[in-house]
């Protein structure tokens, strides 16, 4: 009904007040935001304006943290479909500039849906929904976490990018040999979970690394903070079959945060443990996940992508 109404572009009125479109987008919406083939994810949130054909209104992007935060001026159009959106004009902070991010949104009941752009950055996407309606829960969107192997003592980084119809993508990076590589895949949601399978490699750093084309069931758990699928993997090398080429198996688990959860409204403050920290450094501290461990023992492994770019750790 609400699609019909915008492709023949009538003007109906629900009680006199605005136009049906109108009522639509006028609002708050609350979500996500991240760049492809990064590690980030950002809450995002737009306060709308509609007039007609025409889209105004503020943005604010929320890094991890809770703290690094920018606003920014917007400007836009809805065609009846689509809402393009450009954030004009960084409001705040001063320093540093972000991102000016142009994006193009499909509107899919309550939610907005698309990608972006923005000059010299890494694209992405972002997925919103309106503040006050029922918050819908779909595989679809970005999961992030990471990924072991029965035969191996360290761990890969993984990530699913997964659409609406049920295809995807994922993205491994080794934390020794291999490099990184981005697997197509297949999803469909089970009565406790989710079944995915890797069809084949789309791209890889190391031309001559074979990876596994993974497949499994996994389990889904919410908590207040976010989403999480876990379970085990199995899976054979590229060029092989299960018969010929089986892979040792793992363990997979990915997170995604719940977006009204990880808003600017909402965001807890840095636990005091940290404030001492940044006091005596003035270096900023950005949590991105933490763990209760059950053991005052513990064992902690650091790795990075292999590119050289000045990057240092310091370990407390």
């Amino acid at each position: 009904m609400w699609r019909i109404i915008g492709v023949i572009g009538c003007l109906m009125s629900i009680g006199g007040g605005l136009p049906l479109a109108a009522q639509h987008l006028t609002g708050v919406w609350k979500g996500t935001l991240w760049q492809h083939e990064g590690t980030d994810t950002f809450a995002y949130e737009l306060t709308l304006q509609q007039d007609g054909p025409a889209v105004s209104g503020e943005a604010v992007s929320t890094a991890a943290d809770g703290v690094s935060q920018a606003r920014f001026l917007l400007s836009g159009k809805w065609d009846g479909s689509l809402l393009v959106l450009q954030e004009v004009e960084q409001l705040s902070p001063n320093t540093p500039s972000w991102c000016l991010k142009y994006l193009t949104l499909q509107l899919q009941s309550t939610s907005l849906i698309g990608n972006w752009t923005a000059k010299g950055c890494r694209p992405g996407a972002v997925a919103l929904y309106k503040e006050g309606s029922p918050l819908p829960f779909s595989y679809a969107g970005r999961w992030t976490g990471h990924l072991s192997q029965s035969d191996r003592d360290y761990g890969f980084y993984y990530e699913w990018i997964l659409a609406a119809d049920g295809t995807g993508t994922s993205r491994i990076v080794s934390e020794e040999a291999g490099g990184e590589a981005t697997h197509d895949l297949l999803w469909q949601p089970t009565e406790h979970g989710i079944r995915f399978e890797e069809t084949g490699v789309r791209q890889k750093s190391v031309a001559q690394w074979k990876w596994c084309i993974k497949s499994g069931e996994l389990a889904l758990a919410t908590s207040p903070v976010d989403h999480a699928i876990s379970g085990n993997w199995g899976g054979f090398l590229e060029h092989k079959t299960r018969a010929n080429g089986a892979c040792a198996p793992g363990k997979v688990q990915l997170f995604r945060p719940i977006p009204h959860y990880t808003t600017p409204n909402t965001v807890n403050a840095l636990p005091p443990t940290q404030q001492p920290y940044i006091a005596e450094t003035g270096r900023s501290v950005k949590i991105d996940r933490v763990l209760q461990v059950k053991s005052n023992r513990i064992r902690i492994r650091v790795w990075d992508n292999g590119v050289v770019d000045g990057d240092v750790l310091t370990l407390f």
